[in-house]
Order: C-alpha cells, then structure tokens, then sequence
C-alpha cells in the first residue's frame, strides 16, 4: 500500500467502540478522527455515554458513525435472501463473523478517510479466535491497519516506517489480563465501562433469535431495506424481551412499558407487527396471520402476572391501541 504522506497533516483514525481498548488506542496515537458503527448488535449506548466522559480528554473531537451497517453486517452471515451462512468457516460458535467484520470496517475506513492511518483498540491474545496472532496477520496481509496497544508484536506499518506514527510510543499489551489497561486509565484520566459481552452475535441464545426472525422477516413482502430497517427494531425490542416462535411467526412478550413505547414510536405506519392481549398477558404478534390465534393461546398460557396491561411500569393501552393493529 502506497501512503501519501503530508508532513503531520496525516489523518489518524480510531475504530471507535466506546469501550477501554479503542479510547486507549486513540490517546496513544491522539487521533483526530473517531469512527463508529451502529447496529442493534453493538449498541450505541456505551459509546455515547462515556464518549461524553471523556471527550474533553481528545479535544471534543466528534464521533462519526456508519448508521446503517446493519445491513452489510447480516450480508456477511447470510446469503441474499435466504437462510444459508454465507461463510461457514468464519463464523464463530454463534453467528459472530468476528474476523471479517474487522475487516470489513477496516476497508470501510480505508474508503472513508484515503490516505489515513486508520487504527483499532484490538489486543492481541485478548479473544481467542479473532484477536490471536494468526487472524490479525491474516487481516493486515489484505488491508493495512494499526493496533497500537500491541502493535510491538506485529510488524511495522507503512505509517510507522515513514515516520506518520513513531513506534517508541505504541505498546506491548498481550493477553486477556486488563490490568496494563486499566492502569493506564488511571494515569491519563480516562472513565472507561466495565467489560461487557459485546456484540450480540456472540451470544448463542440470541442468535437463536436472530434465525427466527430473519426466517420471519424474509417471508414478508417487502424490500431488503425494510426488513433490515424492521429487524433492527424487532432486535432493540429482543434485547429486553423474551420471545416464543412458531413456524412462520414470534411472538415478543415480558417487554417493559419503555420498550413497548419505543418500537411504537418508530413503527407507526407498520403493519408488520400485531398487538395480543390477553387477561393475562401482552405481546407483540411478527409473521403469518394465519398462526395469529395460535400465537394468542400461547401468550394466553404464559400467565405473565407483571404484564397484565402493566400499569405499573409505564404501558400506554390506548396509545398502543392506536399504533398497533389489533385482531379481536
């Protein structure tokens, strides 16, 4: 790769998280540009939160965020419009394509900004499989990247053999130990989050769902765009919700009021969802309205005493009634 370099006008970019590594990462280089990615299986709570923590700490330089990766991200698990993994051999335990999306974001950057450095908060050794030796050489070997908290393990980069990044400043953090890290932390004033699980592709029971509802989803007519637009609200939902499926169908039920206002507000004109009520219970109706009285029973026998119209936690009948269609 060939680096157009400019004296320090270079752009240094940070694959920015929001979580310990990238904001770490980001002050050894002091980047000037950080960019994110938002998709319901990341979140963008955490980067928001502690971003307005520690802003002042990088100049209140501002996040820049890809906002619709959910899309590309289901392209990298799923063939087009059907339920068959696209790369089998990548996928994780779950449905997490770890290694190829870092890269994909990284060649995303690599677009976004031309001539930049574009780094990430990456650790090596820190997860087994998409963070050891071999899988971040395999990704360097097809796009040019830094990793600056354990970059004197790697090879150098074009951007340090030109003098754009000075090596004595990168570090030598290996392992999943973060003790280096939050030591760090502590000495440049950083508030950082607690380690948490991450992408939601990772977790086993939630990709469980992720099948179903893509499964749901694609039998509805309608284009590509609406239904990811339409996942991401069903995923935001999923994430504080239990569900029960069927076999063209979901049923989404236990959501708390807050939640149930949400994808309300976002969902007004969509007749993709169905409202159930019950004596006993509450929940949201997604696929086949031939199994929709069936979907009824099983709601009916969850007897989700905490659900009962759920005055209590906020949940606004009418409102619902309004927004959702109801099937008596």
């Amino acid at each position: 790769m060939k680096l157009l370099v400019e004296g320090s006008s270079v752009r240094k970019v940070i694959l920015f998280s929001g979580g310990l590594d990238s904001l770490l990462a980001a002050k050894v280089i002091e980047a000037d540009t950080f960019f994110a990615f938002y998709t319901p299986f990341f979140g963008m709570e955490k980067i928001f939160s502690y971003w307005a923590k520690n802003r002042d700490k990088f100049e209140n330089k501002p996040v820049l965020v890809i906002d619709d990766y959910t899309d590309e991200l289901l392209g990298l698990i799923f063939e087009d419009e059907a339920m068959v993994l696209r790369n089998p051999t990548e996928i994780g335990k779950a449905l997490n394509p770890c290694k190829l999306c870092h890269l994909n974001m990284i060649r995303i950057a690599h677009k976004s900004f031309k001539n930049s450095v574009i780094a990430t908060g990456e650790v090596l050794d820190e997860r087994p499989l998409s963070q050891n030796k071999r899988a971040l050489l395999d990704i360097a070997d097809k796009v040019e990247v830094l990793r600056p908290l354990s970059a004197r393990f790697l090879p150098e980069t074009s951007w340090e053999r030109s003098g754009v990044i000075n090596r004595k400043r990168l570090l030598a953090i290996r392992g999943r130990s973060r003790k280096v890290q939050t030591k760090l932390a502590k000495e440049w004033g950083l508030d950082y989050p607690a380690p948490s699980g991450g992408c939601l592709l990772t977790e086993e029971g939630f990709a469980d769902k992720l099948i179903i509802f893509w499964k749901v989803l694609n039998n509805q007519a309608a284009r590509r765009i609406e239904k990811v637009r339409r996942l991401q609200h069903v995923l935001y939902a999923a994430k504080f919700a239990r569900f029960a499926a069927l076999a063209n169908s979901f049923v989404l039920y236990q959501l708390k009021g807050k939640v149930f206002e949400k994808v309300a507000r976002v969902l007004v004109d969509d007749k993709l969802f169905h409202l159930i009520e019950t004596a006993r219970s509450i929940g949201l109706f997604v696929g086949d309205i031939a199994e929709f009285d069936k979907a009824r029973r099983v709601v009916d026998k969850l007897r989700i005493g905490n659900c009962v119209f759920s005055k209590i936690r906020g949940l606004n009948i009418d409102k619902l009634h309004k927004v959702f269609k109801v099937i008596d």
